[in-house]
């Protein structure tokens, strides 16, 4: 009679026996929920693509992070949408802030606020208040009349300071 044995390479046994690891658990960065909230005002919002990205006191900077939400139909006149952006690990406190919008709409951006990993509150100091931001793909300028002002950024923001906790009040 014949006997049947199992034979498992000792270069798998250490592999079969090593506790289950979840899978991207070691790679996952931490990151800032941004909330954009679009004027609510004709013609305010955009269908474009739109991406932010953050820069730390000490001059660290996330990627470009593309804020899109599947079968959603962000940044719509009035609406304020949020998103995740990550940063590198020990990113620190964030010190400014800038969006980027590509393709033929222009934009009107009302306010972004930043919550760290943390949970800390930011603010983005979009300077100066006194009108309104359009991000479009035509050159930069500005408009004033009737004690109102638009500013008008050629596909780059600012690069907006960032305050921690309430800007007003």
């Amino acid at each position: 009679m014949f006997r049947r044995s199992l034979v498992v390479p000792t270069l798998v046994l250490p592999l079969l026996l090593a506790a289950p690891q979840p899978v991207g658990a070691a790679t996952r960065s931490p990151a800032f929920a941004v909330s954009v909230a679009t004027c609510n005002q004709g013609y305010a919002g955009t269908d474009d693509s739109v991406q932010g990205r953050i820069t730390s006191t000490t001059g660290a900077q996330s990627s470009w992070q593309e804020f899109d939400k599947p079968y959603y139909n962000d940044f719509e006149a009035g609406d304020s949408d949020t998103y995740g952006l990550p940063v590198p690990a020990g990113f620190g406190e964030p010190a400014s802030f800038q969006l980027w919008k590509g393709g033929s709409d222009d934009w009107c951006v009302k306010s972004v606020i930043l919550r760290s990993p943390s949970g800390k509150k930011y603010v983005v100091n979009m300077q100066p208040t006194n009108g309104t931001h359009w991000i479009t793909e035509d050159a930069e300028r500005v408009e004033r009349g009737n004690g109102y002002t638009r500013y008008w950024h050629h596909e780059y923001s600012p690069d907006w300071q960032v305050i921690e906790g309430e800007l007003y009040g």
